[in-house]
This record gives structure tokens, sequence and C-alpha cells, in this order.
């Protein structure tokens, strides 16, 4: 018995030093064992302080008023403010969460079938491409560009904020950072048909659902941004094409229409959730970008040196469109009396190209009004702008207020203005179904366009070549010329025409015939193929005239646009005629010109 208790002392001697070893080899796992048992107290100290910070702030302003001796409605009224707030803090980053699921996995999305105005325009559009080599490529390159703008915020934007005013000195960027979400190209469409040989135009589906993170300090108050969604039509416009070095004469960046912009305010901008703050400012944001960004404002970037861009920048317009509001049909019942029985609406439109929008009268109590309104839009880009027309309710619930631009909407329609000109007569005349409606729901409206055939092209140097008739402008014609000085001869290259106006219902099937003046026999005159039942003709037809160049300096280029028909019609022929005084041209060199 005695020989076995050193044994067993000795065992517990052993086991006694293994936990002590365990114990200094692995210090955190004791502590972090100890770590539950010491935070047990704080957690319900923490519950109780953070229930009692609730209970301030809640308790704070009734307390207040009380002490004011003000009435209750102004509590209701701070209750309806803060849910509004509440409300519209939580839309935003749900919008946001959702925005950025979809740009996770595109496909993904795409299989399961989102909302339309969610999904990328590729899904649409067969003729907008995807591009995801260039997305990979901006991916790749946005730490680098975010390292430039948080460079430029610091060295460029700060000094010039704080030179403003006296009260923004104190101004200071206290953080910038673009995150690692870069903006995304959702499709490209480029236009190849009715433009000019000298430009190539490419429309970019832009989405940026942005983790960017930008505070600013001014006298102490914390100002900032915690995420941005921008979706839009960002047209890129590359004129003139050159011959030489950098081929490309400058670069044209401009919306088409107002992109959807929202941010994620932080800091003391959460006061700009609001109900009724939050419209006016993102109204005021909006325009402040229209006025710089969207048709008919453009930024414009030469790329040669000395390069003109006044024309570029400041573009003479290609039109005007007049547009005949004239009547809906079967309008979605809007307005309820007491919650539950359904009335009536009194619908208004607002109509919308560009930057300028029009609104048109209010119909009290009609689900199928007449206005009979007519209003005209001045037209800077034909391909790929559209007319926007949203229908509203003009007094909805009074429950509606914190979102009135979703309640009251009874619709919306979208016409692309590229369709006038497959129309004889560029006009449109018929019923479109309205959007976000019920299937039963449409508007009728007539719009009627007239090309301005004034237009100065892309030309480098810019000057037009109007065909004139009798009265007034009737289109445009291209025309490439030069002096072979081998051949000893006078190419002239008849590209096209555009904006032709038709000589009668049936369309016109054009030509175009050309005379080197003053000789004008039958056997000297020059005529490109008929087209038939177009507009805007494409020829890309060259023709010669055999003379030395001291002659032709003398000569007058009489170019004609003709109709070709029956002999015994009664239809117009000669559709318009230009003549260009070759005198005053560099021949050596060439022009191309509308």
């Amino acid at each position: 018995m005695g020989e076995k208790r050193p044994a067993v002392t000795a065992r517990g001697s052993r086991l006694r030093r293994g936990t002590a070893a365990l114990g200094r080899g692995t210090p955190r796992s004791r502590g972090s064992a100890m770590d539950p048992a010491a935070s047990r107290p704080a957690a319900p100290q923490r519950a109780l302080l953070s229930s009692a910070g609730r209970a301030l702030l809640w308790l704070g302003p009734v307390y207040l008023a009380g002490y004011l001796g003000l009435s209750g409605s102004w509590l209701l009224l701070g209750l309806a403010l803060a849910l509004g707030w509440a409300r519209n803090r939580r839309g935003k980053r749900e919008r946001l969460a959702a925005a950025s699921a979809l740009l996770e996995d595109e496909r993904e999305a795409v299989r399961r079938g989102l909302a339309a105005r969610h999904l990328p325009a590729w899904v649409h559009f067969p003729d907008v491409e995807r591009v995801e080599w260039l997305n990979k490529v901006l991916e790749q390159a946005w730490p680098y560009f975010g390292a430039i703008m948080e460079k430029t915020f610091k060295e460029v934007v700060e000094p010039k904020i704080r030179a403003k005013s006296v009260h923004l000195k104190t101004c200071t960027f206290t953080k910038i950072q673009f995150g690692e979400k870069c903006p995304r190209i959702n499709g490209v469409k480029v236009y190849t048909k009715e433009i000019d040989r000298r430009q190539v135009i490419l429309d970019l589906q832009i989405c940026y659902v942005g983790d960017c993170e930008i505070h600013m300090d001014i006298s102490k108050f914390n100002l900032g941004v915690k995420g941005v969604q921008l979706y839009g039509t960002l047209r890129v416009i590359l004129e003139p094409l050159l011959t030489d070095a950098p081929f490309i004469g400058a670069v044209t960046l401009f919306f088409m229409q107002k992109p959807h912009l929202e941010f994620n305010w932080a800091g003391m901008s959460n006061l700009l959730d609001v109900p009724g703050i939050n419209v006016m400012s993102d109204s005021l944001i909006q325009d402040y970008i229209a006025a710089r960004l969207v048709l008919p404002n453009r930024i414009t970037v030469p790329l040669k040196k000395n390069m003109s861009i006044a024309q570029l920048r400041f573009p003479i317009p290609h039109g005007v469109i007049r547009v005949h509001l004239l009547e809906a049909e079967n309008l979605v019942q809007k307005d309820n009396f007491l919650g539950a029985i359904r009335g009536k609406s009194d619908p208004y439109a607002l109509l919308r190209l560009g930057t300028v929008q029009y609104r048109s009268k209010t119909i009290s109590r009609d689900l199928n009004p007449v206005w009979n309104e007519t209003f005209e839009f001045v037209v800077h880009e034909v391909l790929g702008q559209d007319l926007e027309v949203d229908l509203y309710d003009a007094d909805p619930d009074k429950d509606d207020f914190m979102d009135k631009d979703q309640d009251s909407s009874l619709g919306t329609s979208v016409v692309c203005l590229s369709h006038l000109l497959k129309d004889p007569n560029m006009t449109l005349d018929q019923r479109f179904q309205l959007d976000h409606s019920s299937s039963d729901s449409f508007i009728k409206i007539k719009l009627v366009l007239r090309v301005s055939c004034l237009l100065c092209s892309l030309g480098f140097p810019s000057r037009s070549f109007q065909i004139y008739g009798t009265e007034m402008p009737l289109g445009e014609i291209q025309l490439t010329v030069r002096y072979a000085s081998i051949r000893q001869s006078l190419v002239v290259l008849v590209n096209g025409c555009r904006n032709l106006i038709p000589s009668s219902n049936r369309g016109v099937d054009p030509y175009v015939r050309i005379y080197l003046l003053p000789d004008r026999r039958w056997t000297s005159r020059k005529k490109t193929s008929v087209k038939k039942k177009t507009l805007n003709p494409q020829y890309d037809e060259k023709f010669e005239f055999f003379e030395s160049l001291e002659e032709v300096k003398k000569r007058t280029l009489d170019v004609a646009v003709k109709n070709s028909r029956p002999f015994i019609s009664q239809e117009k022929k000669e559709l318009g005629k230009v003549r260009i005084d070759l005198s005053q041209e560099d021949l050596i060199k060439g022009f191309t010109q509308w």
C-alpha cells in the first residue's frame, strides 16, 4: 500500500505539470475561454445604454415640445418626417444592394427574370453588343484611376472649394476612397447608317453601382457620400476622322437623357433624405449635371493640335419636332374614397426631350382625357434620342406624399425619334401603350419632325452643301471633290444624301446628276444609280472630268438631286440642286463636305 502512494503522487504531478505546460503554451486559448465570462456583465450594460439612448431620442422631442408649449401636431409632423426619412434610407440601401447583386452575376439575374427596367440593354435590343473585355480592362485599371482621383480631390477640388467662400475655408476632405466596384458598360451600340462618313458614333449603356466613400469636414460638420448609383446612355462621338495622326480630331461626350443618379448619404448629409428635402436635393443635383453633360450640353476634348472645336461643342440643331398630345384611354384609377371605394383620376402629362420638359393641363376626374395640346422641342440628335411621356394623377391620396412620384404615376411611354425617319413625311400618328400601367391603357400622340438643312456637318474645314429648290432648303448631299494631277482629271465622289423632302406621298427614287458648267452637253453629263424609296440614299459612286487644273478653276460644279419617275407622271422630277464655285477651293488638297 505504501509503495503505491508515491506512484499516484508522481502521476498526479505529471498531470499538473502537463496542465501547466498546456496553459503556458496556449495563453490565447485560456484568455479566449475567459472572454465570454468577462463580457457577460458588459453585454447587458451596452443593451441598457442603447435602450436608454433610443428612449431619450424619442422622448426628447416630446419633452421639448411640452416645455415650449407646442401643440401635439408638431410632434406628429416630426414623427412623420422621421418615418419618411427612415423609409427613404431603407429604400436606398435596398436598391443599392439589389443593384450590387445584379452586377455580381449578370447572367444569373437575367436567367431569374428580373423586372425589365433592371435588365441590361443587350437583353432587349439585338443591335446592342456586350463588351465584357472592356469591363475587364476597367476593372483592372480602376485602382489606379481611384488613386489619381484621390490626388485630384486633395490638390485641385479642395482648394477650389475653399476659394468659393469665406465660410468654406475650413473645408477638408477627411476620407476619399473610390472602392473596389468600378463602372460597367452594359452594352454598346455603334451607328453605321444615316451618319456622316467622317465620324464614329457610339452609345454606351453606363452602369455604376459604386462603394465609394467620400467625407468632408466644414466647420466641424461632417458631410459625406457612401455609395452611388448611376445609370444612363452616354454618347461618344469621334470626329472628324483624319488621314494623319492621331486620326481623330476630337472626342465629344454627352448623355442623351438625364441619367438616373442616386446617392447614399453619410454624416450630416443624411438630412437630405428627409421627405420634401430629398426631392429638392435630388432635382438640384440632376439639374446641375444636366446643365453640363446632357444634350444640348456636351464636353469636347480636342486630340489634334490647333483643332477648332467651337462647331463641335455648339453644333446647329438638327431640326424641330412638334408633338400633338391628343388623348389617353383607360387610365388607372388612382383616387380613393375613404381608402376603399375606387374613384377616377385627374391626369396630366409630362413630356421630356433632353433637358427640356413641358407639362400639360390637368383633366379633372377623367380616365379618358382629351388634351389636344401642342408642344415643340428642338432636336439636337435624331438618332438615339427619345421623347419621354409620363402621365401622373394631380391629387394622389394624402397618405402617399412620401413617395409621390411612384404612387401617382399613371404610366409612361418612350418614343424613339429615329422611327420618324422611316416615314416619308417624317410623321407619326398612332396610339402607344403605356408601360407600368394596365394592359389596356393607351395614349395617342402625333409627332411631326422637320429637319433643318442648315446643319453644318462635322467637316474640317466646316461648311455645308445645301440642296435648294425654289423656296427653301430641301436636304443635303455629301461630296468629295479633288483634282488628280497624275490623271489630269477632276474626281467627284458622290457619297450620299440625307433628309430629302419627298415630292409625293408614294415616296421618291432619287439619283444625282452632275454637270461641269458651262458644259451642258448630254455626253458630258454624269449620273448615279437610282435608289428606290428612300430619303437618305447612299451612293459611293465616283466620276471624272478630264480637264486641266487651270480650266477646272474656271468652272462651276452643278449638282442636282432628281426623282426617277415614269415618263407620263406628273410628279416633280427635281428635288433640289447646289452649285459649287471651284475657283474658291483647294482642289489639290481636296475636301469632303455636306
